[in-house]
């Protein structure tokens, strides 16, 4: 996800002249600023550019806030060492998610609904903190949009970084069936989301059509874009404006669904960046890396990964298909 020069969200980021390299970082509140100077110091001397420190979990803050509670001020500490030592600094928060009490009692209609009505504030998906809010309601955006712009105002903060942009996860990787004691062959009512009353309501007003009495939501191309655009004008039209306004960039995790799930937990990878490009991008890597007498063992393990997916019939499958290793012999993709 990136913001174009525009200030408009594109799926496509911008080529660099230079990469950067930035650390996600959970801070430890219990080192003092003499541990921090001297991380900073090493992550620099390191080749790391920047930080993106967590300081909104949902429920507290690692910031002077006046909005939410202060679990600590590590930020105003650790934001000048950070500058001083050459680094970036990128406010990684939590953009959905929402487990504060005084919400979650006041506002329940501020959060997200499934399919089978259910309310993400008295039954979240998976886990207890997918506290998910709806991404189209006025008074929700307007929540969001005031974290943004107190965040905006620290000065020297470089920019703001949006974790859990996005409505919750309709498919998990199967990988994680066992754990949850779940099969998602397909999109279940208890982890489709978007159906709250205002959403219904002004689907409806837009084409007639209450999604609850689709037969198959999955498959309506106008329902799926309603709630896809729905985060995307969060981001645009309230995040990244005051965002500018406080001379701050915008970026967000990405993730790679809902389509690419889909995709990849039906076996369908016919479409996408092919395997056999990918391997020839990583031998190009691997004989530069001989050349310059370095060693690089896990893109070496990784290309092999794809060799047994060529081998597979895989060759021109897209690089997700690297997934079909781990399954059964009897659960291959189809070609």
């Amino acid at each position: 996800l990136a913001v174009q020069p525009s200030g408009v969200v594109s799926a496509f980021a911008p080529q660099s002249r230079r990469t950067k390299n930035f650390l996600w970082l959970r801070p430890d509140i219990k080192k003092t600023a003499d541990d921090w100077k001297r991380e900073f110091a090493r992550m620099r001397e390191s080749g790391i550019d920047g930080i993106n420190p967590e300081i909104y979990n949902g429920s507290s803050a690692l910031y002077t806030s006046k909005r939410f509670p202060v679990r600590a001020p590590w930020l105003d500490t650790a934001l000048p060492l950070a500058r001083a030592a050459g680094l970036e600094v990128n406010a990684w928060m939590w953009t959905m998610p929402c487990l504060l009490p005084e919400i979650l009692k006041g506002h329940p209609d501020w959060y997200n609904v499934n399919a089978k009505g259910e309310n993400a504030a008295t039954k979240p998906a998976y886990v207890d903190y997918y506290k998910f809010l709806d991404p189209a309601r006025p008074e929700v955006r307007a929540f969001i949009q005031a974290r943004v712009r107190e965040l905006a105002a620290i000065p020297g903060l470089t920019g703001i970084h949006l974790d859990y942009v996005r409505h919750p996860d309709a498919i998990l990787p199967s990988g994680l069936w066992a754990k949850y004691g779940i099969v998602q062959d397909k999109v279940y009512p208890p982890y489709d989301y978007g159906y709250t009353d205002y959403s219904r309501a002004r689907f409806k007003a837009e084409t007639g059509v209450d999604p609850l009495r689709l037969a198959d939501p999955e498959a309506n191309a106008a329902w799926l874009r309603y709630r896809l655009d729905s985060v995307v004008d969060l981001v645009n039209d309230y995040l990244v404006p005051v965002a500018k306004a406080g001379g701050k960039t915008i970026s967000a995790a990405v993730f790679p669904g809902p389509s690419r799930a889909r995709t990849m937990v039906r076996n369908e990878f016919n479409f996408g960046f092919a395997v056999e490009w990918m391997r020839k991008d990583l031998a190009i890597c691997l004989e530069e890396a001989r050349r310059l007498g370095v060693d690089l063992p896990i893109t070496k393990i990784v290309n092999d990964f794809y060799g047994e997916v060529v081998e597979m019939g895989g060759r021109r499958w897209d690089t997700s298909s690297l997934i079909a290793r781990l399954r059964a012999p009897g659960d291959q993709p189809r070609g």
